[in-house]
């Protein structure tokens, strides 16, 4: 009998366990685009939320552009904007599928984005990644 529980277990936690992989298995790929300028405070407060949100989902993957030194990315967040019609005036300026956050709060945007993500990773998003590299 106590084999019979401690088999009950095991086989319990393997279907638990595989049914969780299975899941994060079966997301969409959600690419984030992070346009920031070097020195924007509020840029510096949304980097280390995006590199959290990255390392615990293998899902996600963050692009990640300098705009202010860089003219090459300040060229590809202009001509986004005009594609999406999308307000790039300021940094930071993330895209999760078709919707844009301008500047960064913690607990408001930070919420917002996630819950981008969270919908994308099991919807189909319009994709940015046809403007960008």
């Amino acid at each position: 009998m106590f084999k019979k529980i401690i088999c009950l277990v095991f086989l319990s936690f393997l279907f638990l366990t595989s049914g969780n992989v299975f899941a994060q298995e079966n997301k969409n790929i959600v690419n984030v685009y992070f346009f920031w300028g070097n020195g924007c405070p509020h840029c510096a407060n949304e980097k280390p939320f995006l590199d959290k949100i990255e390392k615990e989902n293998e899902y996600v993957h963050i692009n990640r552009y300098e705009v202010w030194e860089n003219k090459e990315n300040l060229d590809l967040l202009i001509n986004i904007g005009k594609e999406l019609g999308v307000n790039v005036s300021g940094v930071p300026l993330t895209l999760v599928g078709d919707e844009s956050f301008v500047g960064y709060a913690e607990g408001y945007t930070s919420k917002q984005i996630e819950d981008r993500i969270t919908y994308c990773s099991t919807n189909k998003c319009y994709r940015v990644s046809e403007f960008c590299p």
